[in-house]
């Protein structure tokens, strides 16, 4: 996520912003904050586990196990932590036991998966502010599809849309990434 701050003689730099902290609820039903996961790379990405879509939310965590498969294995990156966090867009269903069996589907489990659920308002102000948008629709929840890759203070790398990205993508806007002045 990136924010503009003013600076003298009305020039403009853009600077990296870590995301704002929200409370979340693992599938252990352990209560976390996100910056708890600072520290870390995150893949981020919003899911819900109804979803009877093969190409959305199944594909979503198919591909964050591929990337953390992937990354483990990558001789850049094995030495840096990364973890895969799937958060919820259907609290109201997704509780913790459900999405800890939807996880297992997909061989995704803690410590280096979390699949998240929390407070409604909470959830949909964290989607908010990736641009992620999910509806009810005729008993599934219509949303896009994106995974967003953060930094270990938590700012945005890249986002990664449409489950059309290839696992190649996310490692290599980490080995492109900038050191932070």
């Amino acid at each position: 996520m990136k924010r503009i701050l003013p600076f003298l003689f009305l020039s403009a730099v853009t600077l990296a912003a870590p995301v704002k902290n929200f409370p979340l609820v693992n599938q252990e039903g352990k209560p976390f904050q996100l910056h708890d996961l600072k520290g870390s790379y995150v893949l981020l990405t919003f899911i819900y586990a109804r979803c009877p879509l093969p190409k959305m939310c199944p594909l979503s965590l198919k591909l964050s196990r591929q990337t953390l498969q992937a990354w483990k294995k990558d001789p850049e990156l094995k030495t840096k932590k990364i973890v895969a966090l799937a958060v919820t867009l259907d609290p109201e269903n997704d509780t913790p036991a459900a999405l800890k069996a939807y996880g297992k589907r997909f061989s995704l489990t803690s410590p280096d998966a979390l699949l998240a659920t929390g407070d409604a308002k909470a959830l949909a102000e964290l989607a908010g502010e990736f641009n992620v948008v999910g509806f009810p629709n005729q008993g599934t929840i219509a949303h896009n599809s994106k995974h967003i890759l953060l930094d270990p203070e938590l700012n945005e790398v890249t986002q990664l849309k449409d489950n059309e990205w290839k696992i190649n993508d996310a490692l290599e806007a980490v080995k492109k990434q900038k050191p932070q002045l």
